[in-house]
Protein backbone atom coordinates (compact mmCIF):
# COMPACT_ATOMS: atom_id res chain seq x y z
CA UNK A 1 0.00 0.00 0.00
CA UNK A 2 1.28 3.49 -0.86
CA UNK A 3 1.90 5.61 2.21
CA UNK A 4 0.45 9.10 2.73
CA UNK A 5 2.47 10.42 5.68
CA UNK A 6 0.75 13.83 5.83
CA UNK A 7 -2.84 12.55 5.47
CA UNK A 8 -4.79 10.13 7.65
CA UNK A 9 -6.13 7.49 5.26
CA UNK A 10 -9.34 6.98 7.24
CA UNK A 11 -10.06 10.72 7.07
CA UNK A 12 -9.40 10.71 3.33
CA UNK A 13 -11.80 7.79 2.88
CA UNK A 14 -14.59 9.67 4.71
CA UNK A 15 -13.92 12.78 2.62
CA UNK A 16 -14.01 10.70 -0.58
CA UNK A 17 -17.34 9.03 0.18
CA UNK A 18 -19.14 12.12 1.50
CA UNK A 19 -18.01 14.27 -1.40
CA UNK A 20 -18.97 11.62 -3.97
CA UNK A 21 -22.44 11.23 -2.45
CA UNK A 22 -23.18 14.93 -1.99
CA UNK A 23 -21.03 16.76 -4.52
CA UNK A 24 -21.45 14.35 -7.44
CA UNK A 25 -24.52 12.09 -7.22
CA UNK A 26 -26.93 14.21 -5.16
CA UNK A 27 -26.01 17.45 -6.93
CA UNK A 28 -26.41 15.85 -10.36
CA UNK A 29 -29.77 14.28 -9.50
CA UNK A 30 -30.90 17.68 -8.17
CA UNK A 31 -29.93 19.33 -11.45
CA UNK A 32 -31.70 16.73 -13.60
CA UNK A 33 -34.91 16.86 -11.56
CA UNK A 34 -35.00 20.67 -11.71
CA UNK A 35 -34.18 20.63 -15.44
CA UNK A 36 -37.02 18.25 -16.31
CA UNK A 37 -39.54 20.08 -14.14
CA UNK A 38 -38.69 23.36 -15.86
CA UNK A 39 -38.51 21.91 -19.38
CA UNK A 40 -41.71 19.89 -19.26
CA UNK A 41 -43.88 22.57 -17.69
CA UNK A 42 -42.23 25.62 -19.27
CA UNK A 43 -41.90 27.39 -15.92
CA UNK A 44 -39.00 29.06 -14.15
CA UNK A 45 -38.23 26.87 -11.15
CA UNK A 46 -34.45 27.30 -11.18
CA UNK A 47 -34.65 30.59 -9.26
CA UNK A 48 -36.43 28.78 -6.40
CA UNK A 49 -33.86 25.97 -6.22
CA UNK A 50 -30.69 27.94 -6.98
CA UNK A 51 -29.83 28.61 -3.34
CA UNK A 52 -30.29 24.92 -2.49
CA UNK A 53 -27.87 23.90 -5.25
CA UNK A 54 -25.31 26.40 -3.96
CA UNK A 55 -25.79 25.32 -0.34
CA UNK A 56 -25.39 21.65 -1.32
CA UNK A 57 -22.12 22.38 -3.13
CA UNK A 58 -20.83 24.40 -0.16
CA UNK A 59 -21.60 21.50 2.18
CA UNK A 60 -19.92 19.05 -0.23
CA UNK A 61 -16.68 21.02 -0.51
CA UNK A 62 -16.83 21.77 3.21
CA UNK A 63 -16.97 18.03 3.97
CA UNK A 64 -14.19 17.32 1.46
CA UNK A 65 -11.80 19.71 3.21
CA UNK A 66 -12.86 19.23 6.84
CA UNK A 67 -12.92 15.42 6.74
CA UNK A 68 -9.41 15.33 5.28
CA UNK A 69 -8.12 17.67 7.99
CA UNK A 70 -9.94 16.41 11.10
CA UNK A 71 -12.10 13.40 10.32
CA UNK A 72 -15.36 13.26 12.29
CA UNK A 73 -15.25 16.50 14.30
CA UNK A 74 -17.03 19.82 14.70
CA UNK A 75 -16.63 21.26 11.19
CA UNK A 76 -17.14 18.03 9.25
CA UNK A 77 -20.25 17.16 11.29
CA UNK A 78 -21.54 20.72 10.74
CA UNK A 79 -21.18 20.50 6.97
CA UNK A 80 -22.68 17.00 7.01
CA UNK A 81 -25.68 18.33 8.95
CA UNK A 82 -26.07 21.13 6.39
CA UNK A 83 -26.16 18.58 3.57
CA UNK A 84 -28.89 16.62 5.39
CA UNK A 85 -30.90 19.80 5.90
CA UNK A 86 -30.52 20.78 2.22
CA UNK A 87 -31.73 17.35 1.11
CA UNK A 88 -34.73 17.58 3.43
CA UNK A 89 -35.68 21.08 2.22
CA UNK A 90 -35.24 20.01 -1.41
CA UNK A 91 -37.57 17.05 -0.76
CA UNK A 92 -40.29 19.36 0.61
CA UNK A 93 -39.95 21.84 -2.27
CA UNK A 94 -39.82 19.22 -5.00
CA UNK A 95 -42.64 17.10 -3.56
CA UNK A 96 -44.85 20.17 -3.63
CA UNK A 97 -43.90 20.94 -7.23
CA UNK A 98 -44.47 17.32 -8.27
CA UNK A 99 -48.01 17.48 -6.91
CA UNK A 100 -48.55 20.81 -8.63
CA UNK A 101 -47.08 20.09 -12.07
CA UNK A 102 -46.50 16.36 -12.56
CA UNK A 103 -49.54 14.65 -11.11
CA UNK A 104 -49.65 10.88 -10.65
CA UNK A 105 -47.01 9.87 -13.19
CA UNK A 106 -44.56 6.98 -12.87
CA UNK A 107 -41.69 9.49 -12.80
CA UNK A 108 -43.33 11.32 -9.89
CA UNK A 109 -43.90 8.03 -8.04
CA UNK A 110 -40.24 6.99 -8.33
CA UNK A 111 -39.08 10.49 -7.43
CA UNK A 112 -41.21 10.58 -4.27
CA UNK A 113 -39.90 7.15 -3.29
CA UNK A 114 -36.34 8.39 -3.81
CA UNK A 115 -36.96 11.48 -1.66
CA UNK A 116 -38.47 9.38 1.14
CA UNK A 117 -35.55 6.94 1.12
CA UNK A 118 -33.13 9.88 1.19
CA UNK A 119 -34.69 11.05 4.46
CA UNK A 120 -34.70 7.52 5.88
CA UNK A 121 -30.97 7.21 5.16
CA UNK A 122 -30.35 10.36 7.22
CA UNK A 123 -31.60 8.55 10.33
CA UNK A 124 -28.37 6.52 10.31
CA UNK A 125 -26.34 9.71 10.70
CA UNK A 126 -28.18 10.58 13.90
CA UNK A 127 -27.88 6.97 15.07
CA UNK A 128 -24.10 7.09 14.61
CA UNK A 129 -23.93 10.40 16.48
CA UNK A 130 -25.91 8.88 19.36
CA UNK A 131 -23.67 5.80 19.49
CA UNK A 132 -20.52 7.96 19.55
CA UNK A 133 -21.92 10.38 22.13
CA UNK A 134 -22.83 7.50 24.45
CA UNK A 135 -19.57 5.66 23.70
CA UNK A 136 -21.51 2.56 22.75
CA UNK A 137 -19.15 -0.42 22.53
CA UNK A 138 -21.18 -2.75 20.31
CA UNK A 139 -19.27 -2.79 17.01
CA UNK A 140 -22.14 -4.43 15.15
CA UNK A 141 -24.38 -1.44 15.89
CA UNK A 142 -21.90 0.91 14.20
CA UNK A 143 -21.62 -1.36 11.16
CA UNK A 144 -25.40 -1.80 11.01
CA UNK A 145 -25.89 1.99 11.07
CA UNK A 146 -23.32 2.51 8.30
CA UNK A 147 -24.92 -0.19 6.15
CA UNK A 148 -28.33 1.37 6.86
CA UNK A 149 -27.09 4.71 5.48
CA UNK A 150 -25.42 3.11 2.46
CA UNK A 151 -28.42 0.92 1.63
CA UNK A 152 -30.99 3.71 1.59
CA UNK A 153 -28.61 6.02 -0.26
CA UNK A 154 -27.52 3.51 -2.93
CA UNK A 155 -30.68 1.40 -3.30
CA UNK A 156 -33.15 4.12 -2.35
CA UNK A 157 -32.24 7.72 -3.10
CA UNK A 158 -29.73 7.11 -5.90
CA UNK A 159 -31.46 4.19 -7.63
CA UNK A 160 -35.02 5.54 -7.63
CA UNK A 161 -33.72 9.03 -8.36
CA UNK A 162 -32.18 7.66 -11.56
CA UNK A 163 -35.36 5.72 -12.36
CA UNK A 164 -37.40 8.91 -12.04
CA UNK A 165 -35.00 10.69 -14.42
CA UNK A 166 -35.36 7.81 -16.89
CA UNK A 167 -39.16 8.00 -16.82
CA UNK A 168 -38.99 11.78 -17.23
CA UNK A 169 -36.86 11.28 -20.35
CA UNK A 170 -39.06 8.80 -22.20
CA UNK A 171 -42.67 8.97 -23.44
CA UNK A 172 -45.13 6.44 -21.99
CA UNK A 173 -45.77 5.19 -25.52
CA UNK A 174 -42.27 3.70 -25.64
CA UNK A 175 -42.95 0.99 -23.04
CA UNK A 176 -45.70 -0.85 -21.17
CA UNK A 177 -46.32 1.83 -18.52
CA UNK A 178 -48.93 -0.15 -16.56
CA UNK A 179 -46.60 -3.13 -16.11
CA UNK A 180 -43.63 -0.86 -15.42
CA UNK A 181 -45.52 0.85 -12.60
CA UNK A 182 -46.40 -2.50 -10.98
CA UNK A 183 -42.75 -3.54 -11.13
CA UNK A 184 -41.61 -0.19 -9.68
CA UNK A 185 -44.13 -0.51 -6.85
CA UNK A 186 -42.70 -3.98 -6.16
CA UNK A 187 -39.15 -2.61 -6.09
CA UNK A 188 -40.15 0.23 -3.74
CA UNK A 189 -41.90 -2.25 -1.43
CA UNK A 190 -38.75 -4.40 -1.38
CA UNK A 191 -36.38 -1.56 -0.49
CA UNK A 192 -37.00 -1.52 3.27
CA UNK A 193 -36.83 -5.31 3.90
CA UNK A 194 -33.86 -5.48 1.48
CA UNK A 195 -31.81 -3.76 4.19
CA UNK A 196 -31.67 -7.19 5.85
CA UNK A 197 -29.50 -8.31 2.93
CA UNK A 198 -26.84 -5.87 4.17
CA UNK A 199 -26.72 -7.45 7.63
CA UNK A 200 -27.50 -11.04 6.68
CA UNK A 201 -24.13 -12.22 8.01
CA UNK A 202 -25.01 -10.90 11.48
CA UNK A 203 -26.74 -13.13 14.02
CA UNK A 204 -30.24 -12.27 12.81
CA UNK A 205 -33.31 -14.42 13.61
CA UNK A 206 -34.38 -17.15 11.19
CA UNK A 207 -37.53 -15.26 10.19
CA UNK A 208 -35.45 -12.17 9.30
CA UNK A 209 -33.16 -14.36 7.20
CA UNK A 210 -36.21 -15.77 5.40
CA UNK A 211 -37.54 -12.25 4.73
CA UNK A 212 -34.14 -11.25 3.32
CA UNK A 213 -34.00 -14.31 1.06
CA UNK A 214 -37.53 -13.80 -0.27
CA UNK A 215 -36.90 -10.09 -0.80
CA UNK A 216 -33.69 -10.81 -2.72
CA UNK A 217 -35.49 -13.16 -5.10
CA UNK A 218 -38.55 -10.92 -5.58
CA UNK A 219 -36.61 -7.73 -6.27
CA UNK A 220 -34.18 -9.58 -8.55
CA UNK A 221 -37.04 -10.92 -10.68
CA UNK A 222 -38.84 -7.54 -10.69
CA UNK A 223 -35.71 -5.67 -11.71
CA UNK A 224 -34.76 -7.99 -14.58
CA UNK A 225 -38.38 -7.91 -15.75
CA UNK A 226 -38.34 -4.09 -15.61
CA UNK A 227 -35.18 -3.97 -17.72
CA UNK A 228 -36.88 -6.15 -20.33
CA UNK A 229 -39.99 -3.94 -20.29
CA UNK A 230 -37.86 -0.82 -20.67
CA UNK A 231 -35.82 -2.17 -23.58
CA UNK A 232 -37.97 -0.39 -26.23
CA UNK A 233 -37.22 2.87 -24.42
CA UNK A 234 -33.65 2.70 -25.76
CA UNK A 235 -34.99 4.43 -28.86
CA UNK A 236 -35.00 7.76 -26.99
CA UNK A 237 -31.24 7.59 -26.52
CA UNK A 238 -28.89 8.82 -29.18
CA UNK A 239 -27.16 5.98 -31.02
CA UNK A 240 -23.88 6.72 -29.26
CA UNK A 241 -25.53 6.37 -25.86
CA UNK A 242 -27.38 3.10 -26.27
CA UNK A 243 -24.27 1.03 -25.53
CA UNK A 244 -23.74 2.97 -22.28
CA UNK A 245 -27.33 2.31 -21.25
CA UNK A 246 -26.84 -1.39 -22.06
CA UNK A 247 -23.74 -1.46 -19.82
CA UNK A 248 -25.82 0.22 -17.12
CA UNK A 249 -28.54 -2.45 -17.51
CA UNK A 250 -25.97 -5.25 -17.26
CA UNK A 251 -24.46 -3.69 -14.12
CA UNK A 252 -27.92 -3.35 -12.53
CA UNK A 253 -28.70 -7.01 -13.28
CA UNK A 254 -25.34 -8.08 -11.76
CA UNK A 255 -26.00 -5.99 -8.64
CA UNK A 256 -29.39 -7.52 -7.94
CA UNK A 257 -28.14 -11.03 -8.71
CA UNK A 258 -25.31 -10.50 -6.22
CA UNK A 259 -27.84 -9.39 -3.60
CA UNK A 260 -29.97 -12.44 -4.33
CA UNK A 261 -27.04 -14.87 -4.17
CA UNK A 262 -25.78 -13.28 -0.93
CA UNK A 263 -28.59 -15.15 0.88
CA UNK A 264 -26.68 -18.40 0.26
CA UNK A 265 -24.56 -18.89 3.42
CA UNK A 266 -21.28 -19.83 1.73
CA UNK A 267 -21.57 -16.88 -0.66
CA UNK A 268 -22.56 -14.60 2.20
CA UNK A 269 -19.30 -15.47 3.96
CA UNK A 270 -17.40 -14.72 0.75
CA UNK A 271 -19.16 -11.39 0.18
CA UNK A 272 -19.02 -9.96 3.69
CA UNK A 273 -15.66 -11.45 4.64
CA UNK A 274 -13.74 -9.87 1.79
CA UNK A 275 -13.03 -6.14 1.81
CA UNK A 276 -12.20 -6.04 -1.94
CA UNK A 277 -15.62 -7.55 -2.76
CA UNK A 278 -17.40 -5.09 -0.44
CA UNK A 279 -15.56 -2.16 -2.04
CA UNK A 280 -16.14 -3.68 -5.47
CA UNK A 281 -19.88 -3.92 -4.81
CA UNK A 282 -20.06 -0.31 -3.63
CA UNK A 283 -18.13 0.83 -6.72
CA UNK A 284 -20.37 -1.33 -8.91
CA UNK A 285 -23.37 0.68 -7.73
CA UNK A 286 -21.75 4.12 -7.59
CA UNK A 287 -19.64 3.94 -10.77
CA UNK A 288 -21.03 1.22 -13.04
CA UNK A 289 -24.72 1.95 -12.34
CA UNK A 290 -25.36 5.46 -11.04
CA UNK A 291 -22.47 7.28 -12.75
CA UNK A 292 -22.94 5.46 -16.06
CA UNK A 293 -26.64 6.27 -16.10
CA UNK A 294 -26.11 9.95 -15.29
CA UNK A 295 -23.40 10.11 -17.95
CA UNK A 296 -25.69 8.54 -20.58
CA UNK A 297 -28.54 10.87 -19.58
CA UNK A 298 -26.36 13.98 -19.81
CA UNK A 299 -24.89 12.93 -23.16
CA UNK A 300 -28.42 12.64 -24.51
CA UNK A 301 -28.90 16.41 -24.24
CA UNK A 302 -25.51 17.46 -25.59
CA UNK A 303 -24.16 17.80 -29.09
CA UNK A 304 -21.03 16.11 -27.85
CA UNK A 305 -17.77 16.32 -29.76
CA UNK A 306 -15.11 13.71 -30.49
CA UNK A 307 -13.20 14.56 -27.29
CA UNK A 308 -16.35 13.87 -25.24
CA UNK A 309 -16.68 10.46 -26.91
CA UNK A 310 -13.04 9.58 -26.25
CA UNK A 311 -13.29 10.79 -22.64
CA UNK A 312 -16.38 8.64 -22.09
CA UNK A 313 -14.60 5.52 -23.35
CA UNK A 314 -11.55 6.22 -21.17
CA UNK A 315 -13.74 6.73 -18.09
CA UNK A 316 -15.67 3.50 -18.69
CA UNK A 317 -12.49 1.48 -19.34
CA UNK A 318 -11.14 2.74 -16.01
CA UNK A 319 -14.21 1.82 -13.96
CA UNK A 320 -14.51 -1.62 -15.57
CA UNK A 321 -10.81 -2.26 -14.89
CA UNK A 322 -11.24 -1.14 -11.29
CA UNK A 323 -14.24 -3.44 -10.86
CA UNK A 324 -12.56 -6.49 -12.42
CA UNK A 325 -9.48 -6.15 -10.20
CA UNK A 326 -11.45 -5.68 -6.97
CA UNK A 327 -13.82 -8.58 -7.62
CA UNK A 328 -11.00 -10.75 -8.96
CA UNK A 329 -8.88 -10.09 -5.87
CA UNK A 330 -11.78 -11.05 -3.60
CA UNK A 331 -12.57 -14.27 -5.46
CA UNK A 332 -8.92 -15.34 -5.68
CA UNK A 333 -8.44 -14.57 -2.00
CA UNK A 334 -11.38 -16.82 -1.14
CA UNK A 335 -9.53 -19.74 -2.78
CA UNK A 336 -6.21 -18.74 -1.20
CA UNK A 337 -4.68 -17.60 -4.48
CA UNK A 338 -2.66 -14.38 -4.10
CA UNK A 339 -3.06 -11.65 -6.71
CA UNK A 340 0.16 -9.76 -7.35
CA UNK A 341 0.56 -6.01 -7.97
CA UNK A 342 -3.06 -5.27 -6.96
CA UNK A 343 -2.28 -1.84 -5.53
CA UNK A 344 -0.34 -0.80 -8.63
CA UNK A 345 -3.11 -2.01 -10.95
CA UNK A 346 -5.81 -0.23 -8.91
CA UNK A 347 -3.70 2.94 -8.98
CA UNK A 348 -3.43 2.66 -12.77
CA UNK A 349 -7.22 2.15 -13.07
CA UNK A 350 -7.81 5.17 -10.83
CA UNK A 351 -5.50 7.29 -12.99
CA UNK A 352 -7.46 6.19 -16.08
CA UNK A 353 -10.76 7.13 -14.37
CA UNK A 354 -9.32 10.50 -13.36
CA UNK A 355 -8.04 11.11 -16.91
CA UNK A 356 -11.50 10.31 -18.30
CA UNK A 357 -13.20 12.71 -15.85
CA UNK A 358 -10.64 15.43 -16.61
CA UNK A 359 -11.19 15.08 -20.36
CA UNK A 360 -14.98 15.07 -19.83
CA UNK A 361 -14.67 18.43 -18.07
CA UNK A 362 -12.49 19.84 -20.86
CA UNK A 363 -14.94 18.57 -23.47
CA UNK A 364 -17.88 20.07 -21.56
CA UNK A 365 -16.20 23.47 -21.44
CA UNK A 366 -15.73 23.37 -25.22
CA UNK A 367 -19.34 22.29 -25.79
CA UNK A 368 -20.84 24.98 -23.53
CA UNK A 369 -18.61 27.70 -24.97
CA UNK A 370 -19.81 27.06 -28.54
Amino acid sequence: MFSLPIIEQKHLLHAHSHFAFTGWITQTIFCFLIFFLQKKNNIDVYSRYRWLLIANLISAYGMLISFIIQGYALYSITFSTISIAVLAIFAVYYWRDLNKYEGNTLAAFCCKAALIFAQISSLATFMLAWLMANKFEGQYWYVAAIYFFLHFQYNGWFFFGCLSILFMMIPKENYNSALAKKLCVTLVACCVPAYLLSVINFAIPAYAYAIAAITGVVQGIALVWLLIVMRPALSVFKSGNKWIFKLFAVAVAIKFLLQMFSTIPVLSILAFGSRPIIVGYLHLVLLCIISLFLLAASRNFLNYNSLFKVATVIFIVGIIGNEVVLMGQGLMGFYGIPMSHVIEILLAATIVIFAGILLLNVAMRKITSV
